[in-house]
Formats: C-alpha cells, sequence, structure tokens
C-alpha cells in the first residue's frame, strides 16, 4: 500500500507501526516522486501520555527509577499485538519515546537506570474500550522516592480518528503547497516520527504542536509564536 500511494503521487502516513518507509530504498522512492510523508504509529493514549509527563519531569530535574506500562485492549488491534512476533515493532515505538524526551546521556543520575517495560495484554470483553495503566518511579530533591499511578480509559477508535483525518488534510495541503519528502511538522500525531538524516525526531508534544502551528503560519506569512511576551511589558 505504502509502495502504490508513493507511486502514485499520494501523500502517505502511516497508523501502525510497521517499517513501511524506513528503509533508503522507500525514502528514495519518496524523493524520486516528490511526496509528502511524515511519521509511523499514531500517538493517541499511553505514549501520549508520557510525551506530556516526560518533559514535566525532565523540567523540574525529578529522576525516574522505572516506569512500567500495561494495556488492555478487545478488538481487532489488541489481538494482532497479542502476538509477540507482531508486538515486537509497536514496542520499539513505545519505548523509544522516553529515552529521546529523558536524554539520559546528559542526565544520567536522573535517567540512567531507568527500567522501562511495556505490555499490551488481548482481552476480548472489553472490545473497542482500552484501558492502558501506568505505575511510575520517581525521585525528588535528596533522592526520596514518590510514585504516579495513572489509569487511562479511553476508546482507541476515538482517539485515533481526529488524528487520521487531520493528518489527511494536512498531507493534502502540503503536497498542494509544492512540499514533499519528510514534513516533521506532523510529528505532533506520530509515536515514532520521521526526521531529516541526522536529526533526533522529537517526542515532546508541546513542542511538537508549536511546530506545527508555526510551520502553518510560516507558510501564511504570519509572525511565528514564540511566547516571549516582551512586547507586553515594553
Amino acid at each position: 500500500y505504502c509502495y502504490a500511494a508513493i507511486v502514485e503521487g499520494v501523500p502517505f502516513a502511516n497508523g501502525a507501526p510497521n517499517l513501511t518507509l524506513d528503509t533508503p530504498a522507500m525514502m528514495e522512492l519518496v524523493a524520486k516522486h516528490k511526496v509528502p510523508v511524515c511519521g509511523k504509529d499514531f500517538k493517541t493514549g499511553q505514549t501520549m501520555i508520557k510525551t506530556v509527563l516526560g518533559p514535566m519531569f525532565k523540567t523540574r530535574m525529578l529522576g525516574l527509577n522505572g516506569w512500567f506500562s500495561t494495556n488492555i485492549l478487545g478488538n481487532r488491534d489488541g489481538e494482532v499485538l497479542d502476538d509477540p512476533e507482531n508486538f515486537k515493532s509497536k514496542e520499539v515505538s513505545k519505548l523509544g519515546v522516553l529515552e529521546q524526551l529523558l536524554e539520559p546521556e546528559k542526565f544520567p543520575s536522573l535517567y540512567g537506570d531507568l527500567y522501562h517495560k511495556v505490555r499490551i495484554n488481548y482481552y476480548p470483553p472489553r472490545g473497542d474500550d482500552k484501558e492502558g495503566w501506568d505505575n511510575i518511579d520517581i525521585f525528588g530533591w535528596m533522592g526520596y522516592p514518590m510514585q504516579i499511578k495513572i489509569d487511562f480509559l479511553c476508546k482507541d477508535s476515538i482517539l485515533a480518528a481526529p488524528l487520521a483525518l487531520d493528518l489527511a488534510l494536512f498531507l493534502d495541503l502540503a503536497q498542494r503547497a509544492g512540499k514533499s519528502g519528510i514534513q516533521e511538522w506532523l510529528s505532533f500525531y506520530f509515536k515514532s516520527p520521521h526526521a531529516a538524516p541526522g536529526l533526533y525526531a522529537e517526542n515532546d508534544l508541546f513542542i511538537q504542536l508549536k511546530k506545527l502551528k508555526n510551520t502553518l503560519r510560516d507558510w501564511m506569512g504570519e509572525d511565528l509564536i514564540t511566547h516571549l511576551g516582551s512586547e507586553y511589558y515594553e
């Protein structure tokens, strides 16, 4: 499907964690046909929460000992991901978010020994109602331990459908604006955003949103959002 879309000149967004675009050959094909593409695996539930809480921990210099995440899901997505072989690519996209956000190589005393575990369990009675449960072990000043518990009961398709609609509109806009290749400004929607070679893929939800808004403002010739606010005090 990805290959067919590209050779037909249709913009491509990957809502699943499979590696359809993650090869040099496919990116060469994208460049040849001048097609806009973005990331993979829609960021809707548990991982979205991580891209909100992760930046909070880092900005306040709160350490992390462990983050255990489990999900129960009863729809077709849950059934497919219950297979360990199918879960591998999903696990990579879910685990990779925190490492990029927290930068353990810069803050080894806070995040160097983080134990991060992710599980998905198929439970048919739940249907499309997904439950994501997180246990987060943090520590603060002088190493004092604390915990955060999150129980997110949600509907998987209700969270994902608006993302698909937004991406259809924005990718169409990008193509009509003459843009092609990786559209990093759409990273807001993905667990695994694509970025240019040599650049890291930003996962902070709020930075991603700022990039999206500023890209649209730039295309319209509007001033970019800086949040300085200094003009109000001059």
